[in-house]
């Protein structure tokens, strides 16, 4: 079948998984096919391409989404300016994010006591854990716990003290975005590097963090206030997955288990009708990791498809044409090939793709973005019954929904 042979090559995976996949449904796969190829089009003809070869659409998308971008940022700059906000302020009154519930500060202390943060305290010339409370903010010091002491420290030292925690140890509260001081740069160089980018986030301290970058651009700015939208929408999801733990019997170390990262699932215990769960974007690691050519969901995928949404309706809301904004809605898993000399190259139309490629300065376009959307979007029509994120939810633990 034509349809599954496109989706198979747009997906780097075999045929015959996904003619296993669809099953008797395999009318879906060119319903998929003709609704990307129908948006593509339709974005390529108003702007009236003459030759639709690889140079000149991924010059287009590059050219486009820079004008939006500008514009996007122009009318932002404008609106904090008449609201007089931060940023982080500007942010979180846009999201109108209900509180959620995060660890309580005394808490973490207790245990910051009971487990000295040594790096940090070494690098500050600290003996004592109250001298650091007192001459550093604790909310820095919770954000340095992920770059200074490291995930190492956090997984094998740190969260062992949660299998104590009682429920009464959490409390609602707003999420908090801090942008930290210059003096925490040096020390987040390698933690950077590794990133590729400067802001991050705790989910059971409903905090995210922004480390400050000596220099920047317009298209790394738009990525990181765009990243702010996406820990937002991490948050969230993560937020009402402790708290369905927290109704059943040693909660503790699911709790730590799901902070940890779900486990890479073995060759030989994977079937072909499971779908399995990534939480995290596997190509980033590795390319040709085995698991990326099965039928997969990716909660990263789902979080950005909400912050994208988030973010078109501020653009509205701040000014941003419509005829700009299309291409950020419903964009995130289109893609397609187009000839580069004598040869196919695939160009991802994804919006994080492209802005990222933009603030990297990367000739070729970034697509991992892309692939997990569209098996995203393969179990939508698939299982239009099944919500992807209660799905995620409900299957978390055994990472893969069977």
């Amino acid at each position: 079948m034509e349809e599954i042979r496109k989706l198979s090559k747009l997906l780097a995976t075999e045929e015959r998984i996904l003619v296993r996949l669809f099953g008797e449904k395999k009318n879906l796969a060119k319903i998929i096919i003709r609704e990307n190829n129908h948006k593509i089009n339709s974005l390529l003809n108003d702007a009236s391409l003459k030759k639709r070869n690889w140079q000149e659409v991924c010059f287009f998308l590059r050219r486009r989404h820079q004008k939006i971008i500008n514009s996007f940022l122009s009318l932002l700059k404008k609106q904090r300016k008449e609201e007089n906000l931060s940023l982080a302020d500007f942010i979180l009154k846009e999201r109108n994010y209900p509180q959620g519930e995060f660890l309580k500060i005394e808490k973490i202390k207790e245990i910051l006591f009971l487990e000295k943060p040594k790096k940090i305290m070494a690098h500050f010339s600290f003996r004592r854990v109250e001298e650091l409370f007192e001459k550093i903010d604790i909310w820095e010091i919770l954000a340095s716990l992920r770059f200074v002491e490291g995930i190492d420290w956090l997984n094998k030292k740190f969260l062992p003290y949660y299998l104590s925690l009682k429920a009464s140890d959490f409390e609602k509260r707003q999420i908090k975005i801090i942008g930290l001081s210059e003096k925490w740069s040096p020390l987040a160089k390698k933690f950077i590097k590794k990133k590729f980018h400067n802001i991050s986030h705790l989910k059971e301290f409903g905090l995210i963090f922004i480390i400050p970058l000596k220099e920047s651009s317009q298209e790394k700015f738009f990525c990181d206030f765009a990243l702010i939208f996406h820990y937002l929408r991490e948050i969230e999801f993560f937020d009402q997955l402790f708290r369905s733990f927290r109704k059943k019997r040693d909660w503790q170390r699911n709790l730590i288990k799901s902070l940890e990262g779900i486990k890479p699932e073995e060759k030989n215990k994977t079937r072909a009708n499971n779908w399995l769960i990534f939480s995290q974007y596997l190509a980033k690691i590795n390319k040709n990791d085995w698991r990326l050519a099965l039928p997969h969901l990716n909660s990263e995928s789902c979080h950005w498809y909400r912050a994208t949404t988030d973010l078109v309706k501020l653009g509205k809301k701040i000014g941003l044409k419509d005829e700009d904004l299309k291409f950020w809605q419903g964009t995130n898993w289109l893609g397609d090939f187009f000839f580069r000399d004598k040869k196919e190259e695939l160009v991802s139309f994804n919006f994080l793709d492209i802005s990222l490629s933009l603030a990297n300065k990367r000739k070729e376009f970034y697509s991992y973005h892309f692939h997990e959307a569209l098996w995203n979007r393969i179990f939508e029509k698939i299982f239009p019954q099944r919500k992807i994120e209660e799905e995620l939810q409900k299957n978390w633990l055994r990472g893969k929904i069977i």
